[in-house]
């Protein structure tokens, strides 16, 4: 289900829960697989075990349900929230914002229609 969020960016957010793999670039870690806490045209919030830094640059890989072609694309990191679970949190866990970076008109129309088109399902 995608329920839009609200607050007072630039592009509404949808919380939607999809894999997205995730590799710092100019660098040599590995692939990552994080989760999305939401999503909108002009970014996305990704949940993450490591604490990253601001203005770091990622290459994005986003499979949204349904659609045949993964979303590539980069993400700079423009804010990192620490979530505090209680006294039961073992490994730390990270918010992290990302802004699409050179996103094409093609892939923000497609992220634009899904997003839209199953805020209710």
């Amino acid at each position: 289900m995608i329920e839009k969020s609200e607050d007072r960016r630039r592009f509404p957010r949808f919380n939607l829960l999809v894999d997205v793999a995730v590799t710092k670039r100019a660098s040599s870690e590995q692939e990552q697989i994080l989760s999305t806490k939401n999503i909108s045209q002009g970014g996305v919030c990704l949940i993450s075990t490591e604490k990253s830094n601001m203005g770091d640059l990622m290459d994005l890989k986003i499979r949204l349900p349904g659609v045949k072609d993964e979303i590539k694309t980069i993400g700079k990191i423009t804010w990192i929230k620490e979530l505090s679970l209680g006294p039961i949190q073992k490994i730390p866990r990270f918010e992290i914002g990302l802004e699409f970076i050179g996103l094409n008109d093609p892939t923000f129309q497609l992220i634009n229609k899904y997003l839209y088109d199953n805020q209710n399902t």
